[in-house]
């Protein structure tokens, strides 16, 4: 066992060797084939034990008693005892970890033991062969760690300084994407069951994508945000399309791409800390984890009405307001707000520990007891004056016991208002059931309250019975109103133990109204709270939460068309009768109006504000809103035309209609992509990629590459970090190569156009629209173009002839590479038309060879009279392109004939050149007339024939 001292017991063997030996042979149950026969004397047995014992001598500062055990198996092993029952494998894995040769194969064996030399020279290599490798392993592994290191170290150095110099107003070094290319593929992670959507791959890395060029901090997250969704979700948001139905089976959720842009703001609070923008990112921050708690809660209630999705059309759960969805949907909104109030309350208790005495126990209720006790204790009003208010008959001021040992008791209805205030139900109902066993007077007044507490918070967001919050609603009536309403004359009147004490009776009255309100949509009481709750509703954030919770009270206890109606004032309520005026210019911010509008489902006019709000400074916040909910089938859109407003911002008008507002989300796409587009191509054209319909987001794309001349690098022949499109399937980007080709052949970009329409697999057209482009500008260059003296106008058609031809040249080679097409017509076209263009430029070099074997190309132009027919047939069934360029053609060809009539050193060369140029007269004869040959170039080429007599 690991544990036994085989020190020692190789000290009792080396004492006695001769029964060492004696034992071993022994113990030895083997025929020793795997190690050397014992061939040594005593003498020899002598030495290597003091060998032995000399080695663990000197280790004994450094291996110790494992390294003593490793070495005394090792030298039973090699003298042919099975140490292996001896030993264990953390033994074994010991020797395997030390690097000291416990012993010298080499020299182990005495000369004439042939069988122990050659197993110890077995041992050697094996051992040389497992060093060598364990080092190469080590070498390779500290390699990849460093590679590992640098690119994080590039990755964390590129984003620091992105940081900094877009807070000294500046942005990153131009060697940026130096380690992009390089750089982990960190959206590539989706899973394997997912099949990719309609016309869109898996996003690639982020070098690919290009989201690392986009400048503005918020675009570049909400991008990233955006591509590591997968390809699923990104089809999902397509406007106005039937991503919805991606959903089944591709197991993510509607609102992932709401949860992905929720995680922005806290990523940018937390890459560029302090700053004009860091209130901003907080408040944008609660406005996504509210949408995010919304869309959370509706998805269950939506899904059963998500077939068909959501069109232009008034269809789709949310254009019919199903009352289930937006009850669901208030509810997720109850839900954050007292999420936010919960965590306010626990920080002002964490703050002022001393004096809220919240105590160790389990349970929301010891710290809403522990906030309501800070709170008391800020309005210096202590227990005693509290329990004197109670003595003096002042309803709603019962006292409950709750937090550390000693500590005051505080206001039953304060803790019950804080725990429904922060949504904690079931701390509610404990704190009730506590105090209804101290307080037996409280048991027949708050029975139904009870109930309903219980129920709401086993429910969990569900609806309660309509029986338990009718009961709840007619126990306030009975028992607590008519206490209210008293309480509020004594406050008035100045009676009831002092104005102090009146006010905070008046306060906890309006409080235990609002506990019922939430539960049942109980109506104030006359008097308490004349303001609405001006007491208990501090702030912005509590009245919206009392309101909408009002609103699923009604839901829940009169049915949907109560929930309905109600829901409709309170819209009206907050978007028109206070509006951008009380919650904006009122003290409040851009941020809390767009929060009211979103809590009480009026995502449309939440939308359509934050794009035009601050000069459209949080329009990017309100794309990804509105794509957020888009793909949660909850905005209604309409694809008509956005209209840019002439204002001082700028802004761009979104919102359509009135008593059922749209959003226009493709003119919101439109803006962001036209607006990335220069610094960021592949992120542009993503986010263009979900406009619809499928016309106008083929318009869109296709007008930003034109305009930016980006066609042939994105399209053409991606390479490196252009690879903009990668994220398309082959058919959509097929289709929009045929657009940019359609836009570029409208500008007059004729050969720029062919080359768009091989990629869109239409190669016919394609050569077609080459050899056109390629046609009008050999017309259209004059004569002296490509000779070297041209002047300025003559260079430049030259250079538009040789721009065409080289067009001309890589559309016939791509549509050769493609298999077929050698026997079409337009093949052929162009293939001739590159013979007339060198000739042309060999012509004008001065080259008369040269043009002569480029026109002969052509199969046109006879070499001598006896082929005049053929040529003449086939001229005639030539191209129509060819024909108008066959007088330029022969002038050409005749000129250069003359040049070899001159060079001729032999009659009978200056004869055949001389039957061939008559050979060209006749054809110029043949083909003469209308579009093919005027009179003019006839005359020019009998004169050149002339000369040649001269």
């Amino acid at each position: 066992k690991p544990g036994e001292n085989y020190a020692a017991m190789v000290a009792q063997m080396a004492a006695s060797l001769d029964e060492l030996l004696r034992g071993a042979q022994r113990l030895s149950q083997h025929d020793g084939s795997s190690f050397a026969p014992i061939r040594r004397d005593l003498s020899q047995i002598r030495a290597q034990t003091a060998n032995l014992e000399a080695r663990t001598a000197r280790a004994d500062g450094e291996g110790g008693e494992a390294e003593r055990r490793a070495q005394a198996v090792l030298f039973l092993a090699r003298r042919g005892v099975d140490a292996t029952a001896m030993d264990t494998d953390g033994l074994l894995r010991e020797l395997d970890q030390s690097d000291e040769p416990y012993f010298d194969p080499a020299s182990d064996a005495p000369p004439d033991d042939i069988d122990g030399w050659l197993q110890a020279q077995r041992e050697r290599i094996v051992s040389a062969t497992i060093d060598g490798a364990r080092a190469h392993t080590s070498a390779d592994f500290f390699a990849c760690a460093q590679d590992r290191w640098q690119v994080q170290w590039r990755q964390d150095h590129a984003l620091t300084l992105a940081a900094l110099s877009h807070r000294s107003g500046g942005w990153q070094p131009a060697d940026m994407n130096s380690w992009q290319a390089g750089a982990p593929q960190q959206f590539a992670q989706q899973a394997a069951n997912v099949p990719a959507a309609a016309g869109l791959r898996a996003p690639g890395g982020l070098a690919d994508s290009g989201v690392g060029l986009v400048r503005e901090p918020k675009a570049a997250a909400y991008a990233m945000a955006l591509l590591a969704s997968h390809a699923s979700i990104a089809a999902s948001v397509q406007v106005g399309g039937r991503g919805a139905s991606q959903w089944s089976g591709a197991g993510a959720q509607p609102d992932a791409l709401v949860c992905r842009f929720s995680e922005v703001p806290a990523k940018l609070r937390a890459q560029l800390p302090g700053g004009t923008h860091a209130d901003s990112l907080r408040k944008a921050a609660e406005l996504w984890a509210l949408l995010q708690a919304m869309t959370c809660g509706a998805v269950e209630a939506a899904e059963a009405e998500r077939s068909p999705p959501l069109r232009p059309a008034d269809e789709g759960a949310w254009r019919a307001r199903s009352p289930e969805l937006l009850r669901a949907l208030l509810a997720g909104a109850l839900s954050q707000l007292g999420s936010q109030f919960r965590t306010m309350a626990d920080v002002r208790v964490s703050a002022s520990a001393n004096e809220a005495a919240r105590g160790g126990l389990p349970g929301w209720e010891h710290s809403a007891a522990a906030h309501v006790r800070v709170r008391l204790n800020a309005a210096a009003l202590g227990v005693e004056e509290l329990r004197r208010a109670a003595a003096s008959g002042l309803p709603c001021c019962e006292l409950v016991t709750l937090g550390a040992a000693g500590a005051s008791d505080v206001p039953l209805w304060a803790v019950l208002f804080a725990c429904v205030r922060a949504n904690e139900w079931a701390a509610a109902s404990r704190a009730l059931d506590g105090a209804r066993q101290a307080l037996p007077r409280l048991a027949g007044a708050t029975d139904a309250l009870s109930a309903a507490l219980r129920g709401t918070a086993a429910a969990r967001g569900a609806p309660v019975a309509a029986q338990t919050l009718t009961a709840a609603e007619a126990e306030y009536s009975r028992c607590w109103a008519d206490a209210a309403h008293a309480g509020a004359h004594s406050a008035l009147d100045g009676s009831g133990g002092g104005e102090a004490h009146a006010g905070l009776s008046l306060q906890l009255a309006e409080q235990c109204a609002l506990v019922y309100a939430q539960i049942a949509a109980v109506p104030l009481a006359a008097g308490v709270g004349g303001g609405g709750g001006r007491r208990s509703l501090a702030c912005a954030e509590d009245y919206v939460w009392h309101k909408v919770g009002v609103v699923v009270a009604k839901f829940d206890a009169h049915g949907a068309a109560a929930g309905k109606a109600a829901l409709a004032q309170l819209q009206e309520l907050l978007a028109v009768t206070y509006g951008e005026r009380h919650f904006v210019q009122g003290g409040g911010s851009d941020w809390l109006f767009a929060s009211v509008l979103i809590a009480s489902a009026q995502f449309e006019k939440a939308v359509a504000y934050l794009s035009r709000a601050a000069g459209g400074a949080f329009r990017v916040d309100a794309l990804h809103i509105a794509l957020g909910l888009h793909a949660c089938g909850l905005l209604a859109t309409d694809e008509g035309e956005g209209v840019a407003l002439g204002g001082v911002d700028g802004g761009l008008e979104v919102l359509c209609g009135s008593k059922t507002p749209s959003v226009r989300l493709s003119a919101l796409l439109e803006a962001h992509a036209s607006q990335l587009f220069a610094e960021s191509a592949g992120a542009a054209l993503r986010y263009a990629w979900l406009v619809q319909p499928e016309a106008r987001k083929l318009s869109l794309a296709s007008r930003l590459i034109v305009e930016h001349g980006r066609h042939r690098e994105l399209l053409v022949a991606p390479s490196g970090a252009s690879r903009a499109l990668d994220f398309l399937a082959p058919l959509s980007r097929r289709q929009l190569a045929l657009a940019v080709a359609n836009a570029l052949e409208t500008r007059g970009e004729a050969d720029a156009a062919a080359q768009l329409l091989v990629v869109a697999q239409e190669p016919q057209r394609a050569l077609a629209l080459a050899a056109s482009a390629l046609t009008d500008s050999l017309r259209a260059a004059p004569d002296a173009a490509f000779a070297f003296a041209a002047d300025g106008a003559g260079r430049a058609a030259a250079s538009q002839c040789a721009r065409a031809a080289s067009a001309c040249a890589e559309t016939l080679q791509a549509v050769g590479a493609r298999g077929g097409g050698a026997q079409w017509a337009e093949t052929k076209e162009c293939a001739a038309l590159l013979a007339v263009h060198r000739c042309f430029e060999a012509f004008g070099k001065g080259d008369a060879h040269s043009a002569l074997c480029a026109a002969d190309e052509l199969n046109l132009l006879p070499l001598h009279p006896a082929q005049l027919d053929e040529c003449t047939q086939h001229l005639r069934a030539s191209a129509l392109s060819l024909q108008r360029l066959l007088p330029r053609v022969l002038s050409r060809a005749m000129a250069a004939l003359r040049q070899q009539h001159a060079a001729a050193a032999h009659q009978e060369e200056r004869a055949r050149v001389e039957l061939r140029a008559d050979a060209l007269l006749a054809l110029a004869g043949l083909a003469g007339g209308g579009d093919s040959l005027a009179g003019p170039d006839s005359f020019r080429l009998v004169a050149v024939r002339a000369q040649m007599h001269g």
